[in-house]
């Protein structure tokens, strides 16, 4: 595993630039504090609990890695002396916990090569990454990443890398069904009264499971997101979630994930690894015992190994910006996605927002959320079952439509139920837009529909019910005020009856005049302080 687990809490007041970009370490701290509720604080590494290499083959030669061993790290395929994991925090609500890898470093001197963070908010599925690479990292005085140098402002205390190089290194490919990767190697570590456990580790075998969220925090992993494969009659569906994503390991999308590599590994003698001892009850199958067919844990089952194959071969379908499979036989839908504002206008003075499976209605009029703290989705609009709301627009008709994933929803707005049949997939339903999801809409005032994803948006003729001609097009082409504020796109939009428009994204927003088609002076400005109880929810 790559990485800490930690819940942050907010800490400070970004700095809003003219031009929305990729976060600082300081602000990605901030943000991530902020969704998660926990924070990460200064600690050591060698006050965490040595993960055992069991039965090495052989001496390390001057530091080097053992030969082989029981239970090696996955995330290297590699065994790895000395290095230790800690649970930095952990409350109801979530958990901080942090891996330190030596990688060939020296024993018991304070010294690491590859310190790592996740942070997880286990009620809204906020999730956090940190990483620190290097070849004599001192462990024993790690750094809140929040911390700047004194007098040397934007420089970090720690040698942490930047969310941006952090977001490279792609730990959300092999983090894809949830933010715990609990391998054999990390399984063995323990602790008096659980406090060392890998958190999840005293659950049973449903850990990582259906109706987990899990959303990615921070502008530089705004594009990550994780889908659940599924079989019918599959019985790794059983107890686990198994997971394909669109992340990039160094820039390239390869095999990697729960469902096209850790499903074959755990059903394999040797888990795939060169450096695993032959299998027996010290160095066992990592796929648990007893299910299908009551194998004990340190035979292979050739049940477990052909669902594995099964599992992989439908993952394997997957492809970025294509319709998914939605059949019997392999089932493809997203499940995680950035961490991030949605909004739609709905009827009267009311307006929803929504952000990681919850909404909170927002009164135009009073200019201010209606009370009280966010709700999940399905409370609020019956029927739409658990996860994000991506996008959504209201209909002259007495509909609205919801967009999830590749999906949408038609709800009733007076009944209040989502009309039968639903959700539907996006293609072929909705002519001319994005099979694979929209991450905005905004109905206008001229008969039209814009819906946008990325750096490109559609128009839409709602009269003709499909996208006009020549279209997507990039947001600059028609929004050019916009793209240049927000050039990696928008999250959300909203069009007032003062003849004023909303374009979100991050923790920013522009206000937009209609008539005048251009961005007014002074934008883009902080939610935080002008949308009244927006910031600072507990979502």
């Amino acid at each position: 595993m790559q990485s800490l687990i930690v819940i942050l809490i907010w800490v400070g007041v970004i700095a809003i630039p003219s031009v929305y970009a990729g976060d600082t370490l300081k602000e990605y701290a901030q943000k991530c504090d902020e969704a998660i509720g926990l924070s990460v604080e200064d600690f050591s590494c060698d006050s965490g609990t040595e993960v055992p290499d069991t039965h090495p083959s052989s001496i390390p030669v001057k530091y080097g890695l053992t030969e082989k061993c029981d239970r090696p790290n996955h995330l290297n395929k590699e065994c790895d002396p000395g290095s230790r994991f800690q649970v930095l925090k952990q409350t109801a609500e979530g958990f901080v916990v942090a891996h330190c890898r030596k990688r060939g470093q020296a024993q018991n001197n304070g010294k690491y090569k590859d310190v790592a963070v996740i942070q997880h908010n286990v009620r809204n599925g906020a999730t956090c990454f940190y990483q620190a690479l290097g070849e004599d990292l001192d462990g024993t005085k790690v750094k809140s990443p929040s911390q700047e140098n004194a007098g040397q402002p934007g420089v970090p205390a720690w040698p942490w890398l930047p969310p941006a190089e952090s977001a490279k290194i792609g730990c959300g490919a092999c983090h894809d069904n949830g933010p715990i990767v609990r391998s054999p190697y990390m399984s063995q570590v323990a602790g008096a009264g659980g406090s060392r456990l890998l958190p999840g580790a005293m659950e049973p075998y449903t850990f990582n499971s259906s109706g987990d969220p899990y959303y990615f925090v921070g502008s530089d992993f705004a594009s990550w997101k994780a889908y659940q494969v599924e079989i019918d009659g599959n019985h790794c569906n059983d107890c686990h979630r198994m997971g394909v994503s669109n992340v990039p390991v160094h820039g390239a999308l390869g095999g990697h994930g729960t469902a096209r590599d850790f499903g074959i590994r755990a059903t394999a003698k040797d888990q795939g690894l060169a450096v695993k001892n032959s299998l027996g009850s010290d160095s066992p199958m990592w796929m648990v015992p007893n299910d299908p067919d009551n194998s004990p844990l340190d035979k292979f089952s050739q049940a477990h190994a052909d669902a594995a194959k099964a599992m992989k071969d439908c993952a394997d379908r997957f492809s970025v910006n294509s319709a998914l499979p939605n059949e019997r036989l392999c089932r493809i839908t997203r499940f995680a996605s950035a961490w991030k504002f949605s909004a739609v206008r709905w009827l009267g003075n009311t307006a929803y927002f929504f952000k990681g499976g919850r909404s909170i209605q927002y009164d135009v009029k009073a200019d201010k959320v209606g009370g009280g703290d966010p709700q999940l989705v399905d409370s609020e609009l019956p029927g739409l079952g658990g996860g994000p709301i991506d996008a959504a627009v209201v209909w002259g008709n007495g509909k609205a439509y919801l967009f999830r994933g590749d999906h949408y929803f038609r709800y009733d707005t007076t009944t209040k139920k989502v009309d039968g049949g639903y959700p539907r997939p996006i293609v072929p339903n909705w002519k001319g837009l994005w099979p694979d999801g929209v991450d905005a809409a905004v109905p206008w005032n001229d008969g039209k529909v814009y819906f946008f994803k990325g750096t490109d948006y559609i128009q839409y003729d709602v009269k003709s019910d499909k996208a006009d001609a020549g279209f997507p097009k990039p947001i600059k082409d028609g929004w050019p005020e916009v793209a240049a504020k927000f050039p990696d796109g928008v999250d959300a939009a909203l069009l007032w009856d003062t003849g004023k428009a909303y374009f979100f994204k991050g923790e920013q927003y522009l206000r937009y005049d209609v008539k005048a088609r251009k961005v007014d002076t002074g934008y883009p400005k902080p939610i935080k302080g002008n949308w009244p109880g927006i910031a600072g929810l507990k979502w």
